[in-house]
Parts: structure tokens; sequence; C-alpha cells
């Protein structure tokens, strides 16, 4: 039943709409909607009173049943059944998507639409979708800056990156760049005799620290897992880096020292931190003497 109607020119005009009615045309929506729109996405033939949905949006919003946000390309405000963190999660991750970028790029390309919280409070909230791991955060070769993404910040990522910095040093397109990169000449087979085999990756890893210190003798070296793993993105990256110092620990080549205060870390300082496998946080790895 409706909640009340009047006669124009003999026919009926819905005043009101049952709340369940009026909540299910929200819910409906992609996103949260004027008035204007909800009006709209009705037929000519159910046409509804603009001013008499307003107020019942307005009892709702009091009863908390919908959530009110501020207006988007107009002076309107918007309503849905979504609370304004499921709506700040869906923009910021959609944007994320889209482009990488930095917390204050992402930000900048969300807040028309998330009026309703200011600068602090959207950066705060990115920071904790990446902390939940709804959005990746890496950097690109170079930079120290925190770049946050739907998706993990890998490799194609960063040669994207590089080809687009390069694009720009040099005042050509980046497709002019990709086809300088010219495919490598042919190698002659190598040699498989026992002087030239690969260094395992604990050999490598334990070259890295010796090439880190000024020690003489790795002996006894301290060492930053995270600027370990800084220095190996190159050479050996993710689960064989992490493998590679499991390794070490079980021959009892090194020890590893979790990091006092990981909660003062950001999101993306504790992952460079982590090893796969038990979720802590370390610090420093020491070369037994």
């Amino acid at each position: 039943m409706l909640e009340s109607a009047v006669l124009s020119n003999g026919s009926a005009t819905n005043v009101e709409m049952p709340n369940q009615e009026l909540i299910q045309a929200l819910a409906s929506a992609d996103a949260p909607v004027t008035v204007a729109e909800l009006c709209r996405a009705f037929s000519a033939q159910d046409q509804r009173d603009p001013q008499a949905i307003q107020q019942q949006l307005d009892r709702l919003v009091q009863q908390q049943a919908i959530h009110r946000f501020a207006p988007y390309r107009g002076k309107a405000d918007r309503f849905w059944d979504r609370s304004l963190d499921h709506y700040a999660t869906r923009v910021i991750t959609s944007e994320a998507e889209k482009q990488i970028g930095t917390k204050s790029d992402l930000s900048s390309r969300c807040r028309a639409r998330l009026k309703d919280m200011n600068v602090k409070q959207l950066g705060d909230f990115i920071n904790q979708l990446a902390t939940v791991g709804q959005l990746h955060v890496g950097r690109f070769l170079g930079s120290q800056a925190l770049r946050y993404s739907a998706r993990p910040i890998g490799p194609q990522a960063m040669l994207e990156n590089a080809i687009a910095q390069i694009a720009k040093r040099c005042s050509i397109s980046p497709d002019a760049v990709r086809a300088s990169i010219l495919p490598p000449e042919p190698s002659a087979p190598r040699s498989t005799s026992p002087t030239e085999t690969d260094l395992s990756d604990a050999a490598l890893v334990m070259e890295t620290i010796a090439q880190m210190s000024t020690s003489p003798s790795p002996a006894g070296v301290i060492v930053s897992i995270a600027e370990l793993r800084r220095a190996m993105e190159f050479k050996l990256a993710g689960p064989s880096f992490d493998a590679a110092i499991r390794q070490l620990e079980d021959e009892a080549q090194i020890d590893l020292t979790t990091h006092p205060d990981p909660g003062a870390l950001s999101a993306a300082e504790r992952e460079a931190r982590m090893l796969r496998g038990d979720g802590k946080v370390y610090d420093m790895l020491v070369v037994r003497r």
C-alpha cells in the first residue's frame, strides 16, 4: 500500500513510496543517486513526486536505514543503501584498477566523489585498504614514492613505468622507446663444466651481503632484510629470495631478528621485511661467525 496519494487531472499521482520499494530502488543502483535520478528510473506511467521522495529519503536517513552522501557533479545530495566505507572502497579500488598512482594521486582522483571524507580521512582509508590487502603497495625503480594498485605491482608495471620515464626524458613516445629495444643476439651454447656452474640462490645472497659490507669477511656482518631485498630485486626476488634466506637460516649460516615495533611501519615496509611462511616482521640478518 502507498502511504498517500492525490488526484491530478483525473489520474492518481504517487506522492510517497513505501519504504521497502524505495530501499529496493536504491539497492539496484551501483552508486549513490540523487532524487532526480531516482525519479528518472521510473516509467512515464509511474511518475513520482520528487518532493515526497526527498522527504521519505530524509526520514530513512534519520532511521539509519540508508545513507546520505555529499553532492557530486551538482548541488543535490545523493542517497544509497550502502555505507560510506563501502562506497569509498569501491571508488578507490576502481581508480587503483585503472591506474597505479601515489596516495596523493589516488586521493585526488577520488576526492570529488568522496567529499564526505576530508583529505586526512581519505588518506587514512587508503592506508587501511592497503593493510587489509585490498590495495597493493610498491615502488617503481629509482623512486622512493609508494605506489598503490588494485593488483600486485610486478615486473610489467615497473617496465611500463621505466619506458614512460625514458620517453619523457628523451622527448619521444613510449612506442618509440619500445621500438628501440632490440632482441638480444643469440648467444653461443654455454659450457657445462663444473667451473662455470651458476651460483646457488643461497650463495648469491651471501655474495650480495659481502658486497654490501665494508668488512673483508662476511662473518658478523649485520644487514637490513629490507635493504638486502632491494639490493637483490633484479637477481633474486619474491619466493626465491625468501627460500634462500630460509635455507641459510636452516644451515645455521645466519640469524634473523624480528622488528621491535612492526606497527610503526607502513604496509609496504612490513611487506619488505616479511618472509613467506610464518607471518613475522623481521628487521636484521646477522651472519654467524
